[in-house]
C-alpha cells in the first residue's frame, strides 16, 4: 500500500524480535518472482532488504547522537542554532526542510534537523563517528545467513572530505541495508 501511495519503486518490512535479533519475517514488494525482467534496479532474486543499499539519511541520526552523547560533553538539552533552515558552514552549505532556531540535540534528532547533527558533529573526533558507525553493525554483513547479502559502506577515514563528518551525521556518504538500520534501532530498543 505504502509503495503505491509514494510511487516507490519498491519496499520492504522486516520483523525482528528486539530481545534476540531474531527476524520473525520478512516481506517484500514487488515480490522477487513478479519483478520486472528487464528491470536494471533489481535482480529478479535479490533480497533488498539485505542486498540494497541505499544512503539513511536521517535514520543514521541515531548513530550521531548516540556517538555524541558518549564521546563529548554534549548533553540532550544542549542548543545549537538551526538557522532558520539554511547553515554555510564554510565547506558546505546545509540545509533543512524545516526553518527552525534553536534547537536542543533531543529537539534536533526529534525533528531532524541536519544543520543541528552537521554542527554537533563538530565536536566528535573522525574516530568517533566512524568507530560508532562500525559498533551499530555498519560496513559489515550481519550473518542473516541470506544470500547476496550487502555490507553496505563505511568509508575509511583516510578518504573523508572536508565535509564528511557533518554530512555522515545526518546519513550522506554512508551505504546501509535496511537490516542494518533495524539492527541499529534494535540495539538501542534492547539496551
Amino acid at each position: 500500500q505504502a509503495v503505491g501511495e509514494f510511487g516507490a519503486r519498491g519496499g520492504a518490512v522486516i520483523v525482528m524480535e528486539v530481545a534476540t535479533g531474531d527476524v520473525l519475517a520478512l516481506a517484500e514488494y514487488p515480490a522477487v518472482p513478479t519483478r520486472e525482467r528487464s528491470s536494471r534496479a533489481d535482480s529478479l532474486w535479490t533480497l533488498r532488504s539485505v542486498s540494497h543499499v541505499y544512503e539513511p539519511g536521517s535514520t543514521f541520526k541515531l548513530v550521531t547522537v548516540a556517538a555524541l552523547l558518549d564521546k563529548t560533553h554534549i548533553a540532550p538539552a544542549d542548543s545549537f542554532d538551526a538557522e532558520d533552515g539554511r547553515a554555510d558552514l564554510g565547506f558546505a552549505v546545509i540545509n533543512d526542510p524545516h526553518e527552525y532556531g534553536m534547537l536542543t540535540i533531543e529537539e534536533a534528532f526529534m525533528y531532524s534537523s541536519n544543520i543541528v547533527m552537521a554542527k554537533a558533529s563538530g565536536a566528535l573526533q573522525s574516530g568517533d563517528l566512524y568507530g560508532y558507525a562500525k559498533l551499530f553493525g555498519f560496513g559489515a554483513r550481519t550473518g542473516i545467513g541470506l544470500p547476496g547479502e550487502s555490507p553496505g559502506t563505511v568509508p575509511p577515514i583516510n578518504r573523508w572530505s572536508a565535509r564528511t563528518r557533518a554530512t555522515m551525521a545526518f546519513g550522506q556518504e554512508v551505504a546501509v541495508t535496511p537490516l542494518q538500520v533495524l539492527n541499529a534501532y534494535a540495539a538501542v530498543a534492547n539496551d
